[in-house]
């Protein structure tokens, strides 16, 4: 006797028939959202940022010329405004401007991740300082980008001065620049962009195309059962969540390479710049005193000072403001409070270092800085 009366549904059209309806949904409720929530595109970095190519260094990231508007993290961490100029950086003035400035050159802590512009610590050390500053950052870039960046400005403007933010946890690596050119050329500049090949491109993707994956993120990172239960589950990161995390024997050829390619970094500026590497403590040393860090830290440092390259370091600083009053709550980048820390160091050096800067040196502002912490 048959399980299914005649002319009655099949299994195999009932699994179709809610494949579709499932489809429908899904396709209702993407509209739906985009029509009443149009902030959904807020959360995605790639509205505002692409890849670049120039010859001699491989592909890096860039703002998109023109871009102006708003940029949030779904956990509620923050949500700010963005302007891009027309040279695809995070300054209201042409690339022309930054002729005799100092320069912030950077990734997305240098740009200003998370931050109002008036807030980074480019911004910051103008007013501190009193030499103007020009922002030269772009997130998702590392030392061989930061080689890209500099080069590319020459062709608009040149420093006063320059000052590398070098980020401990995502800097140190085991570099060579060339060929990395070299083989990224060889490849026709394939690009570099994420792809379906891990969760977190995946929902880096969902983020920038599905308005309705945006509500749904944001409503669960907003109930904490529930985002403990996908937290357990590893759906979702920890916040802070101890991470790049190498083996200690990497750790002279990490800071040797990382030392040798920050000084040839120079090679990209006027050989009379004023040069001078911020070096950013990674989270878990500030937070955890995590040894390797720590390791990782120190060695780049001694590495840098063989090359002759000045050093501000700013664990001292951050470590007596305190690891949850310089950052974010779930995001791994400074908050106000550390992009000010940062800019009384910077300002220190400027000061001690760089002679009057003739137009571009203004009297130093400290309205509306809070005192030291």
């Amino acid at each position: 006797m048959s399980g299914t009366e005649p002319g009655g549904p099949t299994f195999a059209g009932a699994i179709v028939a809610f494949v579709i309806g499932t489809i429908l949904l899904l396709a209702i409720g993407e509209a739906a959202t985009r029509i009443f929530y149009p902030r959904w595109a807020e959360y995605y970095s790639g509205h505002f940022m692409q890849l670049e190519k120039r010859p001699g260094h491989r592909n890096f990231w860039i703002g998109k010329p023109g871009f102006d508007g708003y940029f949030a993290q779904n956990n509620g961490d923050f949500r700010h405004a963005i302007r891009i100029n027309a040279a695809g950086l995070r300054n209201d003035e042409p690339a022309s401007a930054a002729n005799d400035r100092v320069w912030m050159l950077g990734d997305s802590m240098t740009f200003g991740w998370g931050v109002e512009r008036a807030e980074t610590f480019t911004a910051k050390t103008q007013l501190l300082s009193g030499f103007k500053t020009y922002n030269v950052a772009g997130p998702g870039n590392d030392v061989c980008a930061y080689q890209a960046l500099a080069d590319r400005m020459s062709d608009a403007a040149r420093p006063r001065a320059v000052v590398v933010g070098l980020i401990v946890e995502n800097d140190v690596q085991v570099y060579d620049c060339r060929e990395q050119a070299r083989q990224h050329a060889a490849n026709n500049n394939a690009s570099d962009e994420s792809s379906f090949r891990s969760l977190a491109a995946i929902k880096y993707a969902l983020t920038g195309y599905s308005a309705l994956y945006n509500v749904v993120a944001t409503s669960i990172k907003r109930v904490p059962w529930l985002l403990e239960g996908l937290t357990g589950l590893g759906l979702v990161s920890r916040q802070h969540q101890t991470r790049n995390v190498f083996d200690a024997s990497e750790l002279s050829a990490r800071s040797r390479t990382t030392a040798g390619e920050v000084a040839r970094l120079r090679e990209f500026l006027p050989r009379d710049t004023q040069f001078a590497v911020v070096v950013v403590p990674a989270r878990f040393e500030l937070r955890d005193e995590h040894g390797l860090f720590k390791s990782a830290r120190l060695g780049v440092i001694r590495a840098l000072r063989e090359k002759g390259v000045a050093v501000i370091d700013l664990y001292d600083r951050f470590r007596k403001a305190g690891f949850a009053q310089t950052h974010f709550v779930h995001d791994g980048h400074w908050s106000a409070k550390g992009h000010l820390v940062a800019a009384r160091a910077i300002s220190d050096w400027l000061k001690t270092n760089i002679g009057p800067a003739g137009p571009n040196r203004q009297q130093p502002n400290q309205t509306g800085l809070s005192s030291p912490p």
